[in-house]
């Protein structure tokens, strides 16, 4: 049973620049509403997660079924919105043939400029592009990355990945 469900559309550039979203979620909210449009709510104000879009649609459906209803947890809300951006930036680098670290970091808000949210907010006094090319350097991410496509490339029965992703929650 999945609480959450999602549809999107996204539009971006031949470098991955994001430049359009269009996201549906769809709340299993069981039998009685509880405290599932609050959930919802804070789903719809984590969309984006750390990435400026410039062109954003976002929409919420709760949807009433024949199960006892789904309260909030841990993070109410906020990760089902950000696990849906991180599967979009998964899938806009798969298809540009990119890793997806690039992706994050061309997306991500900026400090001057590009960092309103989809709601009108500011995002100030951020440091994520700083700390995501500190944590690129001082991780040896590049060299780790190689050895973990190395590591592919001849293996037959695992897998390995790499990931660093960013987060704005609050």
């Amino acid at each position: 049973r999945h609480a959450y469900q999602s549809h999107y559309q996204v539009a971006f550039t031949d470098d991955g620049e994001i430049t359009a979203l269009d996201v549906t979620f769809y709340s299993n909210a069981g039998a009685t509403a509880d405290l599932s449009p609050s959930v919802l709510q804070r789903t719809l104000l984590h969309a984006e997660n750390a990435y400026y879009i410039p062109n954003v649609r976002l929409r919420g459906h709760l949807c009433r079924t024949n199960i006892p209803s789904n309260t909030a947890f841990r993070g109410f809300g906020g990760p089902q919105g950000m696990v849906c951006m991180e599967n979009m930036i998964e899938d806009i680098a798969n298809t540009l043939g990119r890793d997806p670290l690039e992706i994050r970091e061309r997306n991500c808000y900026g400090v001057d400029q590009r960092n309103t949210t989809p709601y009108g907010a500011m995002v100030t006094n951020n440091k994520l592009p700083m700390i995501l090319e500190e944590l690129r350097r001082t991780s040896e991410y590049e060299t780790r990355r190689l050895r973990i496509l190395d590591f592919n490339a001849t293996s037959c029965t695992h897998l390995k990945g790499i990931a660093m992703t960013p987060m704005k929650f609050g």
